[in-house]
């Protein structure tokens, strides 16, 4: 009998390091919304847009929010999560829920002028997620998985020499992020705690970087920079089945040990 029972738990010893990872952990997805907090070192971009080789830029205050889903690690015994991977997710539809402020742009002596105006655009992770390692997470060059900021409403209109509008509804600016600064995402210590369940507090800063053909003919290139700060909260709220694993592989593991006394 002893040994039928060691047989019908060493399933159940060996599942639950895959089941729960490590020491217990249980894998989570949890989508948060990060309000941009307001405009100040953060939440502020500037854009060069090219043309003809000559440039100019001006700078915007952003609002909104940036969307995401955090790949958690979460142990329901000690309440303690930590982030092993992030996914930013778009609209769907446009526009973006980031908002930038209209931009003013002069070339040649005022020979001729591009106002940016309505300009809306996202965040958005293509093929999540990318690995977080210690609270920070970086911007993977082509043609390894990225993040990528889309403009996707909003009208460029040049007037004077070379007159045209360009209609990002249209048209999208889609750009990988770039640069060596990586992203970094932070979260408070539990509370709200109830049985298994417990609330974070989370702090993500993103790093903007991007550089962007607009228009062959004219010739029109437009680079962006900047760094997004955005909060949120979420809730982490165990499924039953997951819990249920957890305790059966733990409750395997108490009885193999009894069973070898």
């Amino acid at each position: 009998m002893k040994r039928n029972l060691k047989l019908l738990l060493l399933p159940a010893v060996f599942m639950l390091p895959a089941i729960c990872g490590p020491a217990g952990a249980i894998e989570l997805v949890v989508p948060v919304d990060f309000a941009l907090t307001p405009p100040g070192d953060y939440n502020r971009m500037s854009l060069t847009v090219t043309l003809l080789g000559t440039p100019d830029t001006d700078t915007a205050d952003v609002t909104g929010t940036m969307r995401a889903d955090l790949y958690l690690d979460y142990n329901p015994a000690t309440h303690v999560a930590t982030v092993t991977g992030i996914g930013f997710v778009k609209r769907d539809p446009p526009p973006g829920n980031l908002t930038i402020g209209d931009m003013h742009l002069s070339y040649w002596g005022g020979w001729e002028k591009i106002d940016i105006t309505g300009l809306r655009g996202d965040l958005d992770t293509p093929s999540p997620p990318i690995a977080v390692s210690g609270g920070q997470f970086p911007f993977p060059p082509s043609p390894e998985p990225g993040h990528f900021m889309t403009l996707n409403a909003g009208l460029i209109e040049a007037s004077g020499i070379y007159p045209y509008t360009f209609n990002l509804a249209e048209d999208p600016i889609y750009s990988r992020l770039t640069g060596a600064e990586p992203g970094t995402i932070s979260l408070s210590e539990p509370y709200n705690i109830v049985g298994p369940q417990a609330s974070f507090d989370a702090t993500l800063i993103v790093p903007i970087s991007f550089n962007e053909v607009v228009s062959e003919n004219p010739s029109v290139t437009a680079s962006g920079g900047g760094r997004l700060r955005g909060v949120g909260s979420f809730t982490v709220v165990p499924e039953p089945s997951s819990l249920l694993l957890l305790l059966a592989g733990l409750s395997a593991l108490l009885c193999y040990a009894w069973q070898r006394r």
